[in-house]
């Protein structure tokens, strides 16, 4: 058992979540912890990411694609000290800013910079980013993905 009755009954949460982004949160909110309190980062997976797919383009994706990709952008986004490597979102490829602009140029064919992301499937989460998650995260006030 990794967790019990108990430490759900309260997640600090005062939005007025249905019970499924309540639940969502609050695991999300569980491995933040658990990242925070290591020293590595760590491969957060949502119960319905898929890494065997059909792409726009290029095919069929595979466990062996996932994991060549995976370890291409996790050597850039460690290379720019990321707090976060999302790996699957819905959205704008370019980031969806609000406050930030996003970067001109020539854009880096595996990681981009993005303000914000939702429907998440997949991250990367280094302890750094967790604390600040966890800080941001007080109390929980909207939905996590």
């Amino acid at each position: 058992v990794l967790h019990t009755a108990a430490e759900f009954s309260d997640p600090g949460v005062d939005y007025k979540f249905s019970p499924g982004e309540r639940g969502c949160a609050h695991s999300h909110y569980r491995m933040w912890q658990r990242v925070a309190q290591g020293a590595l980062p760590m491969l957060i997976l949502e119960d319905d990411v898929q890494i065997i797919f059909e792409r726009s383009s290029r095919g069929m994706s595979s466990g062996a694609i996932f994991t060549e990709r995976l370890n291409l952008g996790m050597a850039e986004a460690s290379k720019k000290q990321a707090d976060v490597l999302y790996l699957g979102w819905s959205g704008h490829r370019d980031g969806n800013f609000k406050h930030m602009k996003a970067s001109r140029g020539k854009k880096n064919r595996l990681i981009r910079k993005a303000e914000y992301v939702w429907t998440t499937v997949a991250y990367v989460l280094w302890p750094e980013g967790a604390k600040k998650l966890l800080a941001a995260a007080q109390p929980m006030n909207q939905p996590v993905d």
